[in-house]
């Protein structure tokens, strides 16, 4: 009798392939999840015939066509590397340094996944796995810091071009800063970077350094293709591999007083078991994204202002795929493309005695609609942001420039007290500085 596979004892391992069909096969390539155990539903079409069987009470037949799937799992976030030294190593660039699941988000989003580079599949898992496709900034840079105040942050002389609209910026006191400076870069005067909303801290010293961040933005972008193993223990010597993993959501939970958890939905092409692929493999160490509450830095903000009293918050990327089919195709399906992508922010708002009423043409008035449903009727374009980070290597953002309601906001109750259940989507913005990526998108995650 053979060995059960305890589901406490498993291992998903993913890299990249260069197409739906054809699954990555190099054992070396594969990157280790630190993740919840993760649900998969095989799906294999079958197709019920009423066939003359012969006999009372015999079951129809079957015909049993392609097969397929899905598989979701969540992710603790992580930030950089455990042993991340910011002065010498930087995210994107330096192996080991960037958490895995930043690098899915990232390939769901786009960023600049089609100029992946790298001679081999070998070398383009690489450079996947590093973050290369994100946008790295000019790294760290010792003592750049002019002056600053909330909003605009000074460089020194002539080392403003090292910095680029739209990229998270993140200034502090030396490499053991707990209260750094952070913010995505709206626009750029010399050497004068003006950040998209104002910062919770402001470093303003002359010894102040700026650090490596990647920032991860919504394009138009084809995701890369990935295959998952699905692994027993070394002693069960089972596994299961997945091909053709396309990624169809993310949705990050974004609530106060927690570490945010990221829940990955992809759909694949192909399955097969294997029973030569089994043994476990111990993720990588990375520090945890800090919890979201004041003493980590942790804030949230609506339309540039701190916003307080939100729960069940929530960011989630969706996106609308279509299956190109081909006769010769493993499983008759040669590619799944993205379609349309949707970033969208969710939160339940308190109601407040001081909340706006506007007339239908937007003046303040005393009888009208709450400002909540005034915005969605005028489309009114808000703004979404997470900052989160007590140190370099925990530090977490994401932004959302303009969000437009996409529903009647609804009453609700969150403890007891008045409030709005809320749900916008990201719009187009163009107003950074520059329409160069990640300027003028309309999402983006970063970690430094």
């Amino acid at each position: 009798m053979g060995n059960p596979w305890s589901t406490s004892e498993s291992s998903l391992l993913l890299a990249i392939q260069d197409d739906l069909t054809t699954p990555n096969t190099t054992s070396g390539d594969f990157v280790a999840l630190k993740c919840e155990t993760p649900k998969i539903s095989f799906d294999t079409r079958v197709d019920e015939l009423a066939l003359l069987t012969g006999q009372p009470g015999a079951a129809p037949e079957r015909v049993v066509g392609g097969r397929s799937g899905k598989i979701t799992f969540s992710v603790p976030m992580e930030g950089l590397a455990s042993t991340y030294a910011p002065v010498t190593e930087q995210p994107g660039v330096t192996t080991g340094v960037v958490s895995p699941w930043f690098c899915l988000a990232a390939n769901m989003l786009g960023s600049d996944v089609s100029n992946l580079a790298g001679a081999t599949l070998s070398d383009r898992n690489a450079n996947f796995w590093l973050g290369s496709f994100a946008h790295k900034n000019s790294g760290y840079a010792a003592d750049d810091v002019a002056s600053a105040t909330s909003t605009v942050v000074t460089v020194d002389a002539a080392s403003g071009t090292n910095y680029h609209e739209g990229e998270f910026l993140v200034s502090g006191e030396g490499t053991s800063e707990t209260s750094p400076q952070m913010g995505f870069i709206k626009s750029i005067a010399a050497d004068a970077l003006t950040l998209f909303e104002a910062s919770a801290n402001t470093k303003n010293s002359n010894t102040a350094e700026t650090f490596a961040t990647l920032t991860a933005y919504a394009s138009s972008d084809q995701p890369r293709p990935l295959t998952a193993r699905y692994v027993g223990s070394s002693s069960a010597a089972y596994g299961y591999i997945l091909t053709g993993l396309v990624g169809e959501s993310f949705k990050i939970s974004l609530d106060s007083a927690e570490v945010p958890i990221i829940e990955f939905v992809f759909r694949f092409a192909d399955f097969e078991a294997d029973s030569t692929i089994g043994g476990l493999v111990v993720p990588d160490d990375y520090n945890r994204v800090s919890p979201i509450v004041g003493t980590s830095n942790g804030r949230a903000t609506l339309a540039g202002s701190l916003a307080c009293g939100l729960e069940g918050v929530s960011l989630e990327f969706s996106a609308t795929l279509a299956e190109r089919k081909c006769h010769s195709a493993t499983q008759g399906i040669y590619s799944i493309d993205v379609v349309s992508r949707r970033i969208s922010v969710t939160a339940t708002i308190p109601h407040d005695s001081t909340d706006a009423i506007y007339d239908p043409v937007g003046a303040g008035a005393t009888q009208g609609s709450h400002k909540w449903q005034s915005y969605l009727q005028r489309s009114v374009a808000q703004s979404f942001g997470i900052y989160t980070g007590a140190g370099i290597g925990r530090i977490f953002s994401a932004l959302v420039p303009a969000g437009k309601l996409t529903a009647v906001p609804q009453l609700t109750e969150a403890g007891g007290l008045l409030a709005y259940q809320v749900s916008m989507e990201a719009s187009s913005y163009s107003g950074d500085g520059s329409s160069t990526a990640p300027g003028n998108t309309v999402a983006r995650l970063a970690l430094a």
